[in-house]
């Protein structure tokens, strides 16, 4: 689930079977479309296994500059 920490609002959702890196990545280019952030935005994750994987730092690095 990816939140607004300002409006708190829940901007993307998605549902799957399993959670893994596709779908951590999914949620994030889904919230980024739909919110269109001006400037930089702060990930904050719960550091599953899926945030620690080598797919999910290096598309942070090459699409979100970070």
């Amino acid at each position: 689930m990816v939140i607004d920490l300002f409006s708190r609002q829940v901007v993307d959702w998605p549902m799957s079977e399993r959670i893994n890196t596709d779908l951590a990545l999914n949620a994030l280019t889904m919230a980024c479309w739909r919110c269109k952030p001006k400037g930089e935005i702060i990930v904050h994750s719960d550091r599953g296994c899926q945030y620690t994987s080598y797919g999910w730092l290096n598309t942070l690095k090459a699409s979100f500059s970070c």
